[in-house]
């Protein structure tokens, strides 16, 4: 897809493959390290992937897809939370399928325990934007609630500003949201 929609060339795409065996990173992070797509092309592609995969599993077809794209872009939502609005898809359903494609285990927030002092490795701001809420740590691994573990960047900076690898959990968003807003108060 990313050839097809003309996102990257072909040596491109080859460098970004080589880059991301070497540093045992997704190839997303090292099209965005690499200077090779911006987020918000990476993002756009990500969001195509998404919807083909929901179409596939017969839980859109291409006329909703479509409409929901439109609909992304025109009011600078996100795809995930047009379907979800729209009632094309389940929170809960649109989570499940996320981590399944990205082989990332699903929770729902309450049965996470967050420790205060990890979700506080970023601000309430940081976290409502990007859908990301640090929830523990150990010597090697940060382990974070999202709804968008597609967003590379917000990975990697993550890798950087805590020192640890970092390893996602799926969470529905709106309960994500909700969790954010519990855990992070104004």
């Amino acid at each position: 897809m990313l050839l097809e929609d003309e996102l990257i060339d072909g040596d491109g795409l080859l460098q970004a493959l080589d880059y991301a065996e070497q540093n045992r990173i997704p190839v997303g992070r090292s099209l965005l390290a690499l200077g090779l797509i911006d987020k918000e092309a990476l993002a756009v592609y990500l969001e195509k992937q998404l919807g083909e995969s929901l179409v596939e599993r017969s839980m859109m077809n291409h006329a909703q897809l479509e409409d929901a794209f439109s609909r992304a872009q025109s009011s600078g939502t996100t795809f995930g939370q047009i379907i979800v609005r729209l009632g094309y898809v389940k929170d809960e359903d649109l989570a499940e399928i996320i981590a399944e494609d990205y082989d990332l285990p699903c929770m729902h927030f309450h049965h996470i325990n967050v420790d205060p002092e990890v979700a506080g490795l970023i601000s309430r701001e940081q976290a409502l934007n990007t859908l990301f809420l640090p929830v523990e740590k150990d010597a090697e691994v940060l382990t974070v609630a999202t709804a968008r573990p597609f967003d590379e960047l917000t990975v990697s900076e993550l890798e950087t500003v805590s020192g640890l690898k970092v390893n996602l959990l799926v969470v529905p968003e709106h309960e994500l949201s909700f969790g954010i807003r519990q855990h992070l108060p104004e």
